[in-house]
Formats: C-alpha cells, structure tokens, sequence
C-alpha cells in the first residue's frame, strides 16, 4: 500500500532520536487543550473579487510570509501586528501596483520599511523568483496550477518545490516538512478554491514557530536545559540545527497525536494552536528561515 505524504513525514520524524527535548504524550494534557477547540477555522476576509487576482495574491502572500519576528515593528501596521500587519502591508501594496515587477525600493518602502536592508531584500527576490515561476510555468495564473494539481494534495506540495521557499526540507536528518505548501493548500481550501475537506485531512500540522510554543505550554513537549534556556534568552537556534529539527519533528509527532485523540484534522489543530500562540504571546524559538 502506498503511503501518503503525512505518513512519509510521520515516518520521517518517528526516527529521529530527540537529544533536546521530550515528548509527553498524556492524556492529562488533552483535557487542557479541549478548552480551547470550540471554534472552526475561518479566513482572514480578502477584499479582491477577482479569482485570478485573489488566488496570485494568497499564493505570493503564503511566499513572503517568514521570519517575521525579526523586525516585530515593521508588522505594526494600521492597528494590526505580525502576519496579519504583513497581509496588510502586502494588499496595500498588490492595491498600487498589482502583482507585477517593481524595482527593490518601492516593494522596500510598501512592505518593509523597518526591516534591514538584507532581509527586505530577501523577502523581494523571492516575490520577484516566485512570479517569474508563475509567468513562466502557468501564464501567470495559479488558478492554472490549481486545475492541474488541486485534486492531489502531495502533487500540489512536490510541484511547489523548485522555489526556495517551498522545498521545506532538512537534508542531513532526511526530514520533509513542506510547512509552506501545505498552509497554502489549506488556505487555498479555506478561500473555496478546494473543494474536498476530505482531501486537507491528509495534511500534517504546520510546524512552526507559534505551534510549538503551544506544545511547550500544554506541556506536551518539553525542552532540556540547554534548549530552553536559548529559547527564555532569545537566542538565535540555527535554521537546519539539530535543535530546529527536533522542534518540528516533535511538533509533527505531536499534532498527529493529538489529531488522533481528539479526531480532529490537524490543519483545523493548527489554526487553533497558532491563534491561541498568537493571542497568548506565547515565547517561541528563534530562527531565520524562508521556509516559517
């Protein structure tokens, strides 16, 4: 029987020997969590009515979206913060020049204004890689490649790969996570783009920085001294580290526990993880990446 992608992941991180963590999978816990499972996911509301116009901007949104907590302050924006500061920022600029070639400054000034000139760049060359992508591969269209791989969730996710920030791996553990594809397949649901639930049931849990705090604070997963006092201190974990990857792959492993005890699709866990994170401020680790 051939495996689908999230028990190739599963399988993936069930491997791993965790050196700095510990993962608590007891029941005591769920009850902890059930408290906070009484809503369903809904969309943040995008004012684009156009279907082509709505779906380039989600999918470029989902590719610019990373490593926001190192300017914290170029995400205050119009009374939101974080990644809903940068949905914002990013529709204030898709409003004045649409999604198209723009030269460094002006998507520096719209976007990220507060961010280093290093990281602001950054985030414009993958805007600029990902619709060169787009143009090229489908006409500009991503309702295009929704057509073509839409139906199957793990064609979807391997098709994203030749973009940097898509091909979500960690080669020296032989760990796949794909945390950006899978979001945007979710998120490509959720806008009604998708039309079969059954199918983001076989996504895994997003492992990134807010869901694994949410662990830690349930006390799900546990950190060893060492691992929690860089995370207390806010001191960099490098992308790729033996920390990092025990990070998510406990995640991963976690949130299909979790999916299985309380029968709930863990893109569902997620969203509810993440906004509780978000709501709670909850300490996370910190790591530069494209890929969270």
């Amino acid at each position: 029987m051939t495996m689908t992608l999230n028990q190739k992941i599963y399988q993936k991180c069930q491997k791993l020997k965790f050196k700095y963590l510990t993962l608590n999978f007891d029941e005591k816990f769920l009850e902890k969590v059930k408290k906070y499972i009484s809503f369903s996911p809904k969309p943040i509301k995008v004012p684009i009515k156009d279907k082509k116009e709505k779906a380039n901007f989600l999918f470029i949104l989902n590719s610019i979206d990373f490593s926001l907590w190192c300017y914290p302050e170029n995400w205050k924006y119009c009374g939101k913060k974080g990644y809903f500061g940068l949905e914002k920022r990013f529709y204030d600029f898709f409003k004045k020049f649409g999604l198209q070639k723009v030269k460094f400054e002006d998507f520096k000034n719209l976007v990220s204004p507060k961010e280093d000139k290093k990281l602001a760049y950054l985030r414009y060359k993958i805007y600029i890689q990902t619709l060169d992508w787009l143009n090229k591969n489908y006409k500009g269209n991503f309702l295009n490649f929704l057509k073509k791989y839409g139906n199957d969730p793990e064609s979807f996710v391997l098709k994203l790969t030749p973009l940097p920030q898509y091909n979500d791996v960690a080669p020296k553990y032989d760990i796949h996570f794909y945390k950006k594809a899978q979001l945007l397949y979710w998120e490509m649901y959720l806008y009604g783009f998708l039309k079969s639930k059954e199918k983001v049931k076989h996504l895994i849990i997003f492992p990134d920085y807010r869901v694994i705090s949410t662990f830690h604070y349930f006390g799900i997963m546990k950190y060893k001294s060492k691992l929690s006092d860089k995370i207390n201190k806010g001191k960099e974990i490098k992308a790729g580290s033996r920390e990092e990857v025990e990070l998510r792959a406990g995640a991963v492993l976690a949130g299909e526990w979790l999916s299985k005890k309380l029968k709930k699709p863990e893109v569902e866990l997620d969203f509810i993880l993440w906004n509780l994170a978000y709501k709670k401020n909850l300490k996370f680790h910190k790591t530069k990446t494209i890929f969270y």
